[in-house]
């Protein structure tokens, strides 16, 4: 839904926005929202982002004493997810022993590291599997670790791994871990910055077993990357995720380093934009210094042209203006020439196949039909030597059953 003063069309509609106020405020407001939002929604059929809400709605209002009908149901559905989260949670820290072991470093990723890191509640985050990060020369020991310990690829993994940026491995109980190379398929870390993001990282423990998440700023970040773009299917997700973080003590979130990494990975414009939704929306605390210097930070047409696609629908060719977006931001430090060169490489991870002289033509087609519809398009790259995409079915944040992921 487009709203004033922001670009693109991703942001939440006026249910949703009731929903997640009504969800991330424990006051009088949050109660108010819920009194309106009640009537207007059936509880039997909410779609799979408002769903995954319920855990965190039925927290709330139980601690601010409201009185709903089906507020057991709710709290059913916190109980079933803690349930599901306890499982997946001790499946995977025997892996994490397996590999902190073998002397390979793990770092928790999306859900996982809200539940534990910020949340500490796992039953509030609702999740499909834990995102776990690996460094991306331990990621071939990491995999085989894994397989020794009964933990599967599942089957025609490669395509998926490419478009994901990450390896999922399944247990016996269905329990699926992901070992990432990268913290996201719409960023890349390399050489010394991966060892900032290591530096910056938190110690936590999980079942006893030692691991990190990220620091706040870079966790922020990547949040606001990862849901704050069309079809990303966690069009509101990210925001309780970043609302979770920015609720933090101030003093574990550094808002020089967020604006540091927001100009390094090219995404000023988009974490303005999303943190400036959050404040307008739901009150975050935002310091002006910070949202400042995102506004006034230089950018290039390219950098703008990438963010507006990259936050703007495509009906007609699904993700076409987003994966358009991400691939002109990731190739923005790139020559002209030497960006066409990642092209076919790119188009490949974007729909899981082996390199195809005459892939990129055809998507180069699809994604000038879909800039030239009357709808503005929208698409998403990734950059440094792996770029990637998520095709609409295996979209990051959604599996084939519509049941977001991480």
């Amino acid at each position: 839904m487009r709203r004033p003063g922001l670009p693109g069309d991703i942001w939440p509609d006026e249910i949703q926005e009731l929903l997640l106020i009504a969800a991330l405020r424990g006051d009088e407001r949050g109660s108010a929202a819920w009194f309106a939002v009640r009537p207007r929604i059936d509880v039997d059929h909410l779609p799979g982002e408002l769903h995954r809400l319920m855990p965190l709605l039925s927290k709330t209002l139980t601690v601010r004493g409201v009185d709903d009908p089906d507020l057991a149901r709710f709290k059913g559905v916190y109980q079933f997810s803690w349930y599901r989260n306890t499982m997946l949670f001790t499946d995977a820290a025997e892996l994490l022993r397996t590999l902190s072991s073998a002397d390979i470093p793990t770092m928790l990723l999306r859900g996982a590291a809200i539940a534990i890191g910020y949340r500490r509640d796992v039953g509030i985050r609702a999740m499909n599997d834990m995102d776990v990060l690996v460094p991306p020369g331990e990621l071939d020991r990491a995999r085989g670790l894994a397989r020794a310990s009964g933990w599967h690829p599942p089957l025609a993994a490669q395509p998926l791994e490419r478009r994901i940026a990450a390896a999922p491995v399944r247990n016996v109980d269905g329990r699926v871990v992901r070992l990432h190379w990268q913290p996201s398929a719409n960023l890349s870390l390399q050489g010394s910055r991966w060892d900032e993001l290591w530096q910056r990282a938190v110690p936590i423990r999980v079942r006893d077993t030692a691991t990190y998440v990220p620091s706040a700023a870079d966790h922020l970040v990547h949040a606001c990357v990862d849901g704050a773009r069309a079809n990303s299917g966690s069009s509101l997700r990210w925001i309780a995720d970043a609302m979770a973080i920015l609720s933090a003590p101030s003093a574990e979130l550094n808002w020089d380093v967020a604006v540091a990494e927001a100009r390094r990975l090219r995404v000023s414009l988009l974490l303005s934009d999303a943190l400036r939704y959050l404040q307008q929306t739901l009150d975050a605390t935002v310091p002006q210094f910070a949202l400042s210097a995102l506004k006034n930070m230089p950018t290039s047409f390219r950098d703008r042209l990438a963010h507006r696609l990259s936050v703007t629908t495509t009906p007609r060719v699904a993700s076409a203006g987003e994966t358009l977006g991400r691939f002109l931001r990731l190739t923005a430090d790139l020559k002209m020439l030497r960006a066409a060169a990642a092209l076919p490489d790119f188009c490949a991870s974007v729909v899981g196949v082996e390199r195809d002289p005459g892939l990129p033509v055809i998507a180069l087609k699809k994604v000038t039909q879909a800039v030239l519809s009357p709808t503005p398009p929208l698409a998403s790259f990734s950059r440094a030597g792996t770029v990637s995409t998520l095709s609409s079915k295996d979209r990051e944040g959604t599996s084939e059953s519509g049941l977001s992921t991480g």
